[in-house]
């Protein structure tokens, strides 16, 4: 097969599949298994400066902000926005859809969560149950 035709079969260039032809050629199938030691750019962040990205962003909350943006986590921690997406997405953080839940202050709150969470969880014969949810800064 032309390089050309591999490369449309495998969905890579032309130049790609020149390069696995060589390589081939050159090392047999073993020289296809393994990529080059060294291709691409060495990695600068280092594996210690993630792992503060991670932790910062699950254990602390920016000063005057409810989470962690990109463009702060970069500033606090001394890289780009752009390589904080990267961490967080290859961990699956989304610091900008962390739900909270607030447990109200009321003093019959427990008797009340008590009497709810017991009928869902031995709800009567036949019975419905509709749950209400208030939302006190909706308009």
């Amino acid at each position: 097969m032309t390089d050309e035709a591999i490369g449309k079969e495998e969905m890579v260039s032309r130049q790609k599949a020149a390069r696995w032809r060589a390589r081939y050629l050159q090392k047999g199938l073993a020289g296809l298994l393994k990529d080059k030691a060294g291709r691409g750019r060495p990695a600068k962040i280092k594996a210690e400066q993630k792992a503060e990205v991670v932790r910062r962003t699950l254990e602390e909350t920016p000063e005057m902000a409810t989470q962690w943006s990109t463009r702060r986590m970069g500033r606090e921690c001394g890289m780009a926005a752009s390589t904080v997406a990267l961490i967080w997405q290859a961990r699956g953080l989304k610091p900008h859809l962390a739900r909270g839940f607030k447990l109200s202050k009321g003093k019959r709150f427990v008797g009340k969560l008590e009497d709810v969470v017991g009928l869902y969880l031995n709800a009567p014969e036949h019975a419905l149950v509709l749950s209400c949810d208030e939302k006190s800064n909706f308009i």
